[in-house]
């Protein structure tokens, strides 16, 4: 990645600047639920089928969202509740990115590359973390970077990952570089850091680094798998993930330099995935299969009170939780443009160690 890295500095701070005051038109147009609400992935409507749904916090008020032969996955509510992520293959037999509205509508394409998985709102909106493959280079799943951005008239130019490399030093950017896979990238709620899952060391960790892709930390390194981390709100001072080190997959919370580390859910051959925070940090949305099929749990922050929110004979995964009382609204006061500091010119070639 060459260049000035001065002027890059400043030619993403001019992009962040453009990105708030279009994302202030666009936020206009919808509005965000007014009430709390979860998104997430079910197959009741077809069992080779999934598409998004959401749900109020105590079961109430299904709502189907996407429509589609294909496959919709991996959900992610906005900030402010008007937009939601996904990753699909609706367009493609590879999975891509999109875009929609939080009805379902204006739907758009975000990512053109040829498998990119399980995206993630950077806290300002204008980023997304996202992993990706590409035949050409093994189907190893990376970290990257990529800049959201739309026109005047709401258009969005896809990112063509294959004609990237190693991204443009711009508006994308490629933080790991394994021949491991690395999976499920989640932003802190500062933006400074990114935390993640990889099997590099054999099994799959949780792993944090800069948003640069520097200071890469191994949080777990257990011989046991630990997935799909997810940062406290609002401050991110702690991290809920899912672990088989007792048997079978549970949730567990640990401190973000990865101490203090406490089981929260305990079964016997019973499979509890997908953890994620409520807005406010006091209680965690989950996937379970303890009641026979796939269901949509909550729990509070510490393991208590675990309660069914989803009731169908289908599989339901993947919550994403919204709340319009812990909502950021989209404006030039809470856009905050980031600074990605030094890239290192040197540094970013491929090798075993990241």
């Amino acid at each position: 990645m060459q260049g000035n890295v001065k002027q890059l500095c400043v030619v993403l701070s001019g992009a962040f600047l453009a990105s708030m005051l279009l994302g202030v038109v666009s936020a206009i147009a919808v509005e965000p639920p007014e009430t709390a609400r979860i998104v997430f992935v079910s197959d009741r409507k077809g069992k080779k089928n999934k598409d998004i749904y959401a749900i109020d916090p105590d079961g109430q008020n299904v709502e189907r969202i996407t429509k589609h032969g294909k496959q919709d996955i991996t959900p992610s509510w906005s900030r402010d509740g008007t937009k939601i992520l996904f990753a699909s293959d609706r367009e493609s037999h590879f999975e891509r990115v999109y875009i929609m509205d939080n009805d379902g509508e204006n739907i758009k394409v975000v990512t053109a590359g040829n498998r990119d998985l399980t995206p993630a709102w950077s806290p300002n909106e204008n980023w997304l973390a996202v992993v990706h493959a590409h035949g050409a280079d093994n189907w190893n799943f990376d970290v990257w970077v990529v800049r959201l951005v739309e026109d005047r008239k709401k258009n969005i130019e896809p990112f063509p990952f294959g004609n990237l490399g190693d991204g443009d030093g711009e508006t994308s950017f490629r933080l790991t570089f394994h021949s491991a896979q690395d999976e499920s990238p989640a932003w802190s709620p500062d933006g400074k850091r990114l935390a993640w899952s990889s099997n590099r060391t054999g099994n799959y960790d949780i792993f944090v680094m800069d948003r640069t892709g520097d200071n890469k930390k191994n949080l777990t390194n257990t011989p046991k798998n630990e997935k799909k981390p997810a940062w406290r709100p609002p401050l991110g001072l702690k991290i809920v993930f899912a672990s088989d080190r007792d048997g079978d997959s549970e949730i567990f919370v640990m401190d973000r330099d990865g101490s203090n580390v406490k089981q929260l859910t305990e079964n016997i051959f019973v499979w509890d995935g997908h953890p994620t925070w409520s807005p406010n940090g006091k209680e965690i949305a989950f996937a379970s299969n303890r009641a026979r099929n796939n269901e949509i749990f909550i729990m509070g922050a510490d393991g208590s009170n675990p309660r069914n929110v989803t009731n169908d004979s289908a599989s339901d995964t993947y919550p994403s939780w919204f709340d319009p009382k812990i909502a950021f609204s989209v404006s030039p006061k809470e856009k905050r443009a980031v600074t990605w500091g030094k890239i290192k010119q040197s540094g970013r070639k491929s090798s075993a160690s990241r």
